[in-house]
């Protein structure tokens, strides 16, 4: 993670020597960082205001404001998180543009070890509630961050086990990383703030940060108490000496060069973007970004002919969790909820041209508000660009006529990538021609590596050190680990009166004269309540889900509908009884459907840092609510069992998994059919 705010950094650091030369060293960080994004600048997107736009620099300075009148605020107070209070459903889908709407601000407001949650009318400026949340962490702050950091550099023994490993220079050649330590219903966890910093040495990475790490040492901080609870040294492991960067220095020899394979559009874009809202082709959707979890498409509808149909409206991913699979001390810990704990939003890197995006792609920046409130505009943290596939949309060659017909097929992808920790996520929206919708997530970056005595697999430590993971350089070990993605998708299809099915196959036996043996039925169940709406992809049953239209028919009667296709799930195999699995709880099923609530907005709930599995989906579904023909929720897991293996190193090619949501009678016939033949001239 990189540290975006530096005064909020310098001023909670311990101001010792040390925790200064930490300081040093992250504000370095945070000035390459915040100079790379100004230097890729391409300004927000400016247009007529709607509902669901984010808050404006002025409206987060509202709301402070607010807040320090009411007295519920004061200098010394932090904002983990200050965003956008959306209006009520009906509002904003009854809403017409140029009609005044509301503007709200939700807030999560920590005074000291206190967490209290706030709602802001920011045009009445008045605090609408204000309510403290006892037994709760709020999700961590980039000064806690830097503050970790430097409480664990200032301590000596952790100074004294890094010179004993030959690093000496705490100023610039060590980089120690603080990582939230979880919730394990230990006795020593109670009542603390607890971060785990393990330290990697620098005397040899270039733009590899995490490729060199030193094992067997790591500091426990309390950041309630401001003190280092814990050094865990397990004895010396060597540091490797490998090169494990890979800027195009450091990569020989390199492969000749590529002749241009470019995409040009040299009578500009086919998409539309006013302020947030973006059309292209029959398609027009909101998007903007959240502190929490990123980018957040709303008010999705297709224009068939004039007739505009409602899809979805709303998705975003609503929690990442990444657990590894090592007991050992530094590494039990490490089942990071990267949404819930740090932040999507906070944490998008700004996209590169031509490397993250096309060249052709335009760029939108972020407002979001810092530790302190204040509004930080991070710029080029969304891209939107068409792509044309080279697949063809759709084709039929006959042979019996010798005619041919097909149309290329052509996307539109909003993107994002939040750079967390040692990996880079890409976080797609793909809308295509054929009226259907992918979400995708690609995972690169760099695996996190763990040192290790062995070089070789003939070695005799070898066999041990690699049982939880793989042995991918010589000293460094890559561990297994997986990646759990939750999509909130809060599907209208063709309104918001729905009902959700699942659509299963049977076997029907024939008559002992038939020719055949068995054929098969799709049979229907439509689950009444969301205790009964947890549905799992493993159990190797052939099924589909879909999404209806309670009011709503084709040409032949049959109700209109999306389907929801799970294109990559990721097995989930450890017991409900682990205390991470408690937290985790949403992992239980592949899909789960729930009452529209706007207050259930995050699979494992508001508060999940040291969180004990008392939010979430999981407990919400025991109220065993109706769902059928009313407004409901599909929460879907996709991700991926992540075996790791040497092509990971030193840098991943990316991995991607997705889902689609697909028109299911929506459409009268294919919804692609109008497409031209060959593009505009």
């Amino acid at each position: 993670m990189l540290v975006n705010s530096p005064s909020n950094a310098v001023g909670m650091v311990q101001r010792t020597k040390q925790g200064e030369l930490a300081m040093n060293q992250v504000n370095r960080i945070i000035a390459r960082a915040l100079l790379a994004a100004v230097a890729a600048f391409s300004g927000a997107a400016a247009g007529a205001p709607h509902p669901m736009d984010p808050l404006s620099a002025e409206e987060l300075g509202r709301a402070k404001e607010v807040m320090k009148s009411a007295g519920h605020a004061d200098d010394n107070t932090r904002y983990p998180l200050l965003t956008l209070l959306e209006p009520p459903k009906d509002e904003v889908l009854n809403w017409r543009p140029g009609e005044d709407f509301s503007r709200r601000a939700r807030l999560v407001v920590r005074k000291g070890a206190r967490v209290f949650a706030a709602a802001v009318d920011l045009r009445a400026g008045k605090v609408l509630s204000w309510e403290e949340k006892p037994n709760v962490q709020s999700s961590v702050m980039f000064e806690e961050w830097a503050e970790a950091q430097a409480i664990a550099l200032a301590n000596p023994e952790m100074q004294a086990a890094l010179k004993k490993r030959g690093v000496t220079d705490l100023e610039n050649k060590v980089y120690c990383a603080p990582a939230s330590q979880g919730y394990f219903g230990q006795p020593e966890e109670e009542g603390r703030r607890l971060f785990k910093v393990y330290c990697i040495d620098l005397r040899n990475a270039g733009n590899n940060y995490y490729g060199y790490p030193i094992e067997g040492l790591y500091a426990v901080v309390d950041l309630r108490d401001k003190r280092v609870m814990k050094v865990h040294d397990s004895g010396k492991i060597p540091i490797t000496t490998e090169n494990l960067n890979f800027s195009e220095s450091d990569v020989s020899p390199l492969r000749p060069a590529l002749k241009p394979v470019l995409q040009s559009q040299p009578q500009g874009v086919n998409f539309r973007i006013d302020g947030h809202v973006v059309e292209w082709q029959k398609w027009r959707f909101h998007v903007r970004m959240d502190r929490r979890v990123g980018a957040v498409l709303s008010n999705v509808v297709y224009n068939e002919n004039g007739r505009e149909r409602s899809v979805l409206y709303q998705g975003y991913m609503s929690e990442m969790v990444v657990p590894y699979n090592d007991p050992d001390f530094g590494w039990f810990s490490r089942t990071y909820f990267d949404v819930g704990e740090y932040g999507l939003g906070l944490l998008a890197s700004p996209l590169v041209s031509g490397v993250d995006c096309p060249d052709t792609a335009t760029f939108l920046s972020t407002m979001i508000a810092d530790d302190e409130g204040n509004p930080l505009e991070v710029p080029n943290t969304v891209c939107v660009f068409e792509r044309n596939t080279g697949n063809p949309e759709w084709r039929h060659a006959e042979f019996l006529n010798e005619t041919f017909e097909g149309r290329p097929a052509v996307e539109l992808v909003v993107r994002m990538a939040p750079q967390i920790g040692n990996y880079d996520y890409l976080i797609d929206w793909v809308f295509k021609q054929s009226g259907e919708l992918d979400g995708r997530v690609g995972a690169t970056g760099i695996d996190a590596l763990k040192g290790v005595k062995s070089r070789h697999m003939s070695d005799p430590t070898a066999a041990e050190e690699t049982k939880y993971g793989m042995l991918v350089a010589p000293n460094i070990a890559a561990i297994h680990h997986d990646h759990h993605f939750n999509f909130r998708l809060d599907l209208d299809v063709d309104g918001p009166k729905n009902r959700f099915v699942r659509n299963y196959y049977e076997l029907e036996k024939l008559p002992e004269s038939h020719p055949r043996g068995y054929v098969y039925v799709i049979r229907e169940e439509s689950p009444v309540s969301d205790m009964h709406a947890r549905f799992s992809c493993q159990s190797g049953e052939v099924q589909r889900f879909r999404v209806l239209s309670s009011e709503s028919q084709n040409r032949v009667g049959n109700p209109t509908s999306y389907e929801v296709m799970l294109q990559g799930n990721a097995e989930y195999i450890l017991p409900e009884s682990e205390w991470y699995s408690k937290r985790a709880n949403f992992l239980q099923h592949d899909i789960w459907v729930t009452p529209h609530n706007p207050d259930e907005r995050y699979a494992g709930g508001d508060f999940i840092f040291a969180g004990k599995g008392n939010d979430g989906l999981d407990i919400w579904t025991r109220q065993n609510r109706g769902i059928r023909d009313q407004d409901v929720v599909v929460w879907i897991n996709v991700g991926m069992n992540h075996f790791t293996r040497s092509e990971d190193m030193p840098v991943m090619p990316t991995i991607w998994k997705s889902f689609t949501l697909r028109p299911f009678n929506f459409f009268d016939r294919n919804p692609a059919l109008d497409l031209r033949t060959n593009f505009a001239q």
